[in-house]
């Protein structure tokens, strides 16, 4: 059932470029946003996100600064809900197909492609695996996205189940490196019959693993040590919902940064877990509301920030070139939830997204490189280009303002 799934979301992934309309109707303001997953290339030089078209949602590849038509990547039976770069030139497409599996009744059923928007060239990724890919409801999880090798990113699978002896041994959690032009997965590391969860480091090496144990349930946390050994470095009770709530890598990638609710009258802070030892220090505590969410590096995976809720979402940053930019951020969008979503590798284009009571979701480009005044001197305020999020938006170019198309 999954190879006539996986052939029918790469054979519905094409390039169209419809008109669309420019004023929507009334009604279509209480509709579901018309963009969302906003991401901008590793180069910074196009932006790739989620649209509406017909009702249904694609996938849509802009080229910032040019005049070129957007690709779009539709797909008529599953639906589109994740995109992410991969490279300069790939990109991953999760699609939910909603199967009907084992006379369990309809199901989440997550597959991933990668595909180059220019040649639509796509395949579905674990594609040498198929029968260890169909005991997955999803296989989909990306875990390092590994910019230092652009070819390949790695995800875990449940993989090695079967009979043996007529003893059935079920799929565990193993790690893969997939090859982004074929698809191909190979074998990195394998878990036990109670992993669920990696964290790696962002550059393709495996850092901490976790274990959930029955009888009690009990969470452990496992280091990858420099002899490539697992060490576990701290354990919890993980009955009635309790249990580690692992963000990610730290920064500086030497501890782990988790969510607890230890903070003066119970409010939830950020602490975090030296991968050495286990030993827990305070990273971040806000003194009125609970920080329960976290920022990671899109490219990465690292923790840079912790999310907290006062009226509104708002985002506070550990580093404080970072924080500071977050100020600006803030600064240009009063009043509104205002946080980076996506920035290229260089930092120096910045997706940002906005939302507030009276205000729908929004997304903007922000180029944070300082631009002068030719003979003056003086630095210019950084440039903005919108990308509104619902009904007749466009996505507006400083050189083409009035003429942008109609997303």
């Amino acid at each position: 059932m999954f190879t006539r799934c996986t052939a029918a979301v790469l054979a519905a992934l094409f390039t169209i470029a419809p008109a669309l309309a420019a004023k929507p109707p009334v009604e279509a303001f209480a509709d579901l946003p018309n963009i969302a997953m906003v991401s901008i290339s590793p180069d910074g030089k196009r932006v790739a996100m989620i649209q509406g078209l017909k009702g249904r949602p694609v996938v849509s590849v802009w080229t910032l600064n040019s005049n070129t038509p957007p690709i779009l990547l539709p797909y008529e039976k599953g639906i589109i809900d994740h995109v992410q770069w991969a490279n300069d030139h790939r990109l991953l497409i999760r699609i939910n197909l909603n199967a009907n599996l084992w006379g369990e009744g309809v199901h989440p059923w997550h597959r991933t492609v990668s595909i180059d928007p220019d040649t639509r060239d796509g395949v579905a990724v674990f594609s040498n695996m198929t029968e260890d890919r169909a005991d997955n409801y999803s296989a989909s999880r990306v875990s390092d996205l590994a910019m230092n090798d652009p070819d390949h990113i790695y995800m875990p699978l449940y993989a090695g189940g079967g009979y043996v002896m007529s003893q059935y041994y079920p799929p565990v959690s193993t790690m893969f490196r997939v090859t982004l032009e074929n698809g191909m997965a190979k074998y990195i590391e394998k878990g036990n019959t109670n992993t669920y969860g990696w964290v790696m480091d962002g550059n393709g090496n495996l850092v901490a693993r976790f274990d959930m144990t029955p009888k009690p349930l009990t969470d452990h946390i496992f280091a990858y040590t420099a002899d490539k050994s697992w060490k576990e470095i701290a354990s919890t009770d993980a009955t009635n919902g309790h249990g580690f709530a692992v963000h990610g890598l730290s920064q500086d990638g030497k501890s782990l940064v988790l969510s607890v609710d230890e903070g003066q009258d119970g409010r939830g802070v950020h602490m975090s877990m030296s991968l050495a030892d286990g030993k827990m220090r305070e990273l971040y505590s806000h003194p009125v509301y609970d920080a329960t969410g976290s920022f990671e590096d899109p490219w990465t995976g690292r923790v840079l920030g912790a999310v907290y809720t006062s009226h509104f979402a708002k985002l506070a940053f550990f580093d404080s070139n970072l924080q500071e930019m977050q100020r600006n951020i803030e600064a240009d969008f009063q009043g509104l939830s205002a946080f980076p979503i996506s920035w290229d590798l260089a930092r120096n284009k910045v997706v940002v997204a906005t939302d507030g009571p009276m205000s729908p979701p929004s997304f903007y480009v922000l180029d944070l490189r300082p631009t002068r005044y030719s003979g003056s001197g003086e630095t210019m305020r950084s440039c903005r280009f919108p990308i509104s999020g619902r009904c007749g938006s466009t996505i507006m170019r400083p050189a083409m303002v009035s003429k942008s198309p109609p997303i």
